[in-house]
């Protein structure tokens, strides 16, 4: 006799929306686990397989109709059952392997299997890139939707999305499920249809900011009663989007519960204000006429006294869907500043530094407008939005200016002011790519638009808003996969309750991980690049070179022109083209020059004669503030056992990587530098050829403290998630109360 247990769907136990009602709890309480437990883990799922190659053997030898009556009886005992149990498992995950090879030709592999298993079980599976997460949590999806569970599979953007969804299609329906795809520009209709199916394949700010939608439609109606009584009442009356929040699959788990945890998503509504435009008007004005200085000695990013720094209230960041603020920390502290200057802005931090003259220049100037100069706090923040807006924030680094589609040219607009109908569009700092949807909050991207000459956006005020952090603990089901977990791992258990079990590698990895190398400077590290592009490429094998910003692509890509390489480029302002330009990464001697676009889900395969040659070349130019975005980027090359190579090249005069005004300048910022994977060869250390003797000692000083920059960074945006999220779990207590009382 099998056990029942409640399955992750709407019904009697769960409700008709089902989803978690406790928030996200912290503490050790989540977090204790056995240190043996994933091993545990991985090992009880590896005693499957053989079962699971059995029954996929005996589901393949059935013909249409014997695979079509074997399937009903699966179900309903899934429906019954549901997952847990493992001889159900087993069947549900051998029927979806069959079918896999059945309709795309592709058998998985173990480690795919493996790694199903482990989502289904709730774990969070670390896969090293290019071993095949989209299969596995194909199979995964499969298995849970035949016990009718809606499922969410979430990845990184759009163009994965609709990928999947239309190479996934013909394995859905050959289980006789349904797959859908929910994208940006998706009407309600759409996306109601798209929830509606068995498998939704969508992005998660997407889901997330539906579910906003419906909660604001559920709000007077919070019981299944009453949901039941205006359905009967009103049966043409608005209905929600979601069918709860039952189980999501996130793909590039780290990029969404851990760097985007915090990033506020708030639903905003367009408003009246007559005098937004204006005041902004003025605030730039009035930032023009003080005298500026970048702090050259200002607080650093990671330096002691950003540590101690502490945010206004009113930075608080926001980030909407279509007008919709992206996050951004502000601050404004008085010191007695250079005489040549009136402010400072510091140039990683965006901190404005005041003297005393400026303060009191900017309310001279003011003094005859309206109520909004009158109050100091006030004035002083606007005039600091205007500055970051002018000398903080840089084109191509933080933002794009797009023109229209119709006028969209194949080549970067030239850096003057852009016409009024085009639109800033935020940089994401974690993935390169156009945050489309996303605005700064206030008045910053109201100033951004008029310094570049762009129609301001309507004026919008929050509807209502969530996190990353409390939007997934709100699932039943919870899982997903990423190439780099490990080390994030407690983090993870603390705040969701996961564990990270990692699966082995399916074959040995054959990349090389050539010396690191340093370089006096950045110009003499591009012009070094150009030479070995131009020696590798000769020999046959593509080469992909990894960069920071857009505005560092197009300088790089001037330069490989200027000496007559054929090149692609794939960042945001080129993302339209990104299939194309992927698909010709691997080709013989292909040389594309990438941001971080390239770091996450892109699956480069390599062309005929190129693994003979060698197979893929990554040259990585990036000084990250994170060991995951560097072991994300080297893990395109050396995919599945085929050859490769991987270097990363500092430049010792560098300026720190520009700080996006996002969630991560809210407060402290740091974080921990892992030991290597053992999955990633850690990189040796080598000097310029033409580097003096004690060069080497410089480029182990610089390698040291680069991940040093790293620990640290990465442990302050621990500490600052989660003091975040108690804040925020505070006020909604509090929020509750006021509206319970009211």
């Amino acid at each position: 006799m099998l056990a029942s247990t409640p399955l992750p769907r709407p019904g009697p136990v769960h409700g008709l929306y089902p989803q978690r009602a406790d928030s996200p709890v912290l503490g050790p309480a989540r977090a204790r686990h056995w240190p043996g437990a994933p091993v545990r883990a991985r090992r009880a799922a590896a005693a499957a397989l053989p079962r699971i190659r059995q029954q996929q053997a005996t589901w393949a030898a059935l013909d249409g109709p014997q695979t079509l009556a074997h399937l009903q009886r699966l179900r309903a005992l899934l429906g019954r059952h549901g997952w847990q149990h493992a001889r159900l498992r087993v069947q549900a995950l051998a029927a979806a392997a069959a079918a896999l090879q059945r309709t795309l030709g592709r058998n998985p592999y173990d480690t795919q299997l493996l790694c199903a298993q482990l989502l289904l079980q709730g774990h969070l599976a670390e896969m090293s890139t290019g071993e095949g997460k989209t299969l596995a949590v194909a199979l995964a999806a499969a298995a849970a939707a035949l016990a009718g569970v809606p499922v969410h599979v979430m990845t990184a953007n759009d163009y994965l999305v609709q990928r999947d969804a239309e190479q996934l299609a013909p394995y859905f329906a050959a289980l006789g499920l349904r797959n859908g795809a929910v994208c940006s520009a998706s009407s309600a209709q759409a996306r109601r249809d798209a929830y509606a199916c068995d498998v939704t394949h969508s992005t998660a700010r997407e889901v997330a900011f539906d579910h906003l939608r419906d909660r604001e439609l559920l709000r007077a109606l919070p019981t299944d009663v009453q949901q039941r009584a205006a359905r009967l009442g009103a049966p043409d009356a608005p209905r929600p989007l979601l069918r709860g929040l039952c189980m999501a699959l996130v793909d590039e788990a780290d990029s969404l519960l851990i760097d985007e945890a915090t990033l506020p998503l708030v639903l905003a509504e367009t408003v009246d204000d007559p005098g937004h435009r204006a005041r902004c008007v003025q605030a730039l004005a009035l930032a023009r006429t003080l005298r500026h200085s970048a702090a050259a000695h200002g607080p650093a990013a990671d330096g002691p006294a950003a540590a101690h720094a502490s945010p206004q209230p009113q930075a608080q960041a926001q980030a909407q869907e279509k007008n919709t603020p992206l996050s951004h920390a502000l601050q404004a502290h008085q010191t007695t500043g250079q005489p040549s200057a009136d402010v400072q802005v510091h140039p990683h931090t965006l901190q404005v530094a005041w003297t005393d003259a400026a303060l009191q220049q900017i309310e001279a100037r003011s003094a005859d407008w309206g109520s909004d100069w009158q109050h100091p706090a006030r004035r002083q923040d606007l005039v600091a939005q205007a500055l970051v807006a002018l000398h903080g924030l840089q084109r191509d680094v933080h933002y794009l200016v797009r023109p229209p589609a119709d006028t969209a040219a194949t080549q970067p607009p030239a850096p003057t002011h852009a016409p009024r109908h085009c639109r800033v569009e935020l940089l994401d700092a974690h993935t390169g790519r156009s945050a489309q949807g996303r605005q700064w909050s206030r008045e910053l991207h109201t100033l951004v638009e008029l310094k570049e000459g762009c129609a301001p956006s309507p004026h919008t005020r929050s509807c209502a808003q969530t996190s990353y952090q409390r939007f997934f603990g709100r699932y039943l089901h919870l899982a997903g996969t990423s190439g780099t977990l490990t080390e994030c791992r407690r983090e993870l258990a603390a705040v969701y309750g996961l564990q990270v079990v990692r699966v082995p590698l399916r074959t040995p990895s054959r990349r090389v991980q050539q010396p690191l190398r340093r370089f006096a400077s950045a110009a003499e590290r591009e012009r070094a690049v150009v030479q070995r592009v131009r020696a590798v490429a000769a020999q046959g094998r593509p080469v992909l070179v990894g960069v920071a910003t857009v505005a560092q692509a197009h300088a790089l890509a001037s330069q490989l022109a200027q000496a007559g390489i054929a090149h692609r480029v794939l960042d945001a302002q080129h993302d339209a083209a990104e299939a194309h330009t992927v698909a010709q990464a691997g080709q013989r001697g292909s040389v594309t020059v990438a941001t971080a676009m390239a770091g996450r889900g892109t699956d480069i395969e390599l062309g005929p004669g190129v693994a003979a040659a060698g197979g893929l070349h990554v040259l990585l130019c990036q000084d990250n503030t994170s060991a995951r975005l560097d072991r994300q980027f080297i893990g395109r090359a050396g995919r599945q056992g085929d050859p490769g190579s991987a270097e990363v090249w500092l430049a010792a005069q560098t300026a720190a990587p520009p700080a996006a005004p996002t969630a991560a300048q809210t407060a402290v910022q740091t974080a921990a530098q892992p030991a290597p994977s053992p999955q990633t060869p850690a990189p040796t250390l080598a000097a310029a050829p033409s580097a003096p003797p004690f060069e080497t000692a410089r480029l182990w000083a610089h390698a040291l403290r680069q991940a040093w920059r790293q620990h640290t960074f990465e442990t302050r945006e621990m500490r600052r998630r989660r003091r975040l999220l108690e804040q925020d779990l505070s006020w909604e207590k509090k929020l509750t109360f006021t509206h319970l009382h009211a």
